[in-house]
């Protein structure tokens, strides 16, 4: 009875994705679509600023911006360096964001920054879109793979930030990095998103990964990524590591022009760190971290591993596994770990680019139906909270 049931739904979806799948304008139809869905099922930033103002504006992460956006250069000298606050003195770009809400009063600017968000997040699900269907031709795929990002923290999260913390921003910039074919543009993209959280420069490694595949879908044996030495030197790795060493030199300039720490002292690292994972007890939920941050999206990431090893091209496993280890070792130094982990989301679309050439196309195609029914079924994960799908939390209640 349960495969009989599953088996209709399978067959219903496979013919209204086929007609949706015929749209013109689909990359904006789907972006449109599913940054309604995350509103509808979790994204609810917009909501609690209308029902709760006042309680948000007394938040210190609030406040702290408004101080910045004031004066964003001199705010850096107005926070103790451990401080919760503090860790947004080097987060610049918001700041400067929140700028364009000129004469806004302090409600109007949370507002303001809030609607930014949602921009971003639509423009998120219309950027992965074309991206995917830059190395899958099969629309009817990549319109259940962009679909499944909206029931995983990855989607939700530029709908459901009211603390301040403008990820939706890093994220975005991380991704029109992956998408522009201009080493000057990813240049920008990147330092704009290291100038909205630190945790972006580690990621960017995974940003180089993505770059390195090859263009055109190849056999296991042709080798899924580029030597990055065998033409000289490719432009677009020049480019991170550029913009990794410009965002590094200037937080050391204005560290010592405004006596910040442009890094925290480490043993204060490693006290944190300890703090999170014994204090809070957090080491014995790694296993369950992990999985929730992306979710049944970490097939790919596997599937890519494991093909890429049974390929034989152990050096591209290497480099993917070790740029996603970086990634996510630090997000083991703060508390809110799945939110930290959701930054290695190139890892998702590296995996997804690795399998789609690799499989045959009817098997990816039903392995992604799958894996966006499982996305849609389980609830997010987010620091202490769930987000439950609309139909599981009408059962909930």
């Amino acid at each position: 009875m349960l495969i009989f049931f599953i088996k209709n739904i399978e067959s219903y979806c496979y013919v209204h994705t086929a007609r949706l799948a015929r749209l013109s304008h689909l990359p904006l139809k789907m972006a449109l679509a599913c940054s309604l869905i995350v509103v509808l099922t979790g994204g609810d930033a917009l909501v609690n600023f209308i029902l709760d103002q006042d309680s948000m504006t007394e938040s210190a992460t609030w406040q702290f911006f408004q101080q910045q956006v004031t004066s964003p250069l001199t705010a850096l000298s107005e926070q103790s360096p451990y401080r919760h606050t503090s860790k947004m003195y080097f987060r610049l770009l918001p700041p400067y964001l929140g700028k364009l809400c000129w004469g806004c009063s302090f409600k109007e600017l949370m507002l303001f920054m809030i609607s930014l968000q949602y921009l971003a997040g639509t423009l998120f699900f219309y950027f992965s879109f074309k991206l995917i269907e830059t190395f899958c031709k099969d629309r009817m795929t990549v319109v259940w793979l962009t679909a499944g990002f909206c029931f995983i923290l990855l989607g939700k999260v530029f709908f459901r930030d009211a603390n301040a913390h403008f990820d939706a921003f890093a994220l975005f910039f991380m991704l029109l990095g992956m998408y522009t074919r201009s080493s000057l543009l990813l240049f920008l993209y990147l330092c704009l998103a290291f100038w909205v959280d630190e945790r972006a420069i580690v990621a960017s490694a995974l940003v180089g990964v993505w770059k390195l595949l090859g263009k055109e879908p190849s056999q296991p044996s042709a080798g899924f990524f580029q030597n990055p030495f065998a033409s000289g030197v490719r432009p677009y790795l020049v480019a991170i590591v550029l913009a990794v060493g410009f965002t590094v030199l200037l937080r050391w300039v204005f560290a010592f022009t405004y006596d910040r720490p442009s890094v925290t002292d480490p043993a204060h690292i490693i006290s944190e760190a300890m703090n999170v994972l014994i204090g809070y007890r957090y080491i014995q939920f790694i296993p369950f971290f992990t999985v929730s941050s992306f979710e049944s999206y970490w097939i790919y990431i596997l599937g890519a591993l494991i093909t890429l090893w049974i390929s034989g091209e152990r050096w591209g496993a290497g480099l993917y596994l070790l740029a996603l280890g970086s990634s996510f070792g630090i997000s083991f130094l703060v508390a809110d770990v799945t939110r930290s982990m959701i930054y290695a989301f190139p890892a998702v679309f590296i995996g997804v680019n690795i399998l789609a050439k690799d499989l045959p196309p009817k098997i990816f195609q039903k392995m992604t139906f799958y894996i966006m029914l499982a996305a849609l079924l389980f609830p997010t994960y987010y620091v202490t909270r769930y987000m439950w799908p609309f139909f599981i939390g009408m059962l909930k209640y």
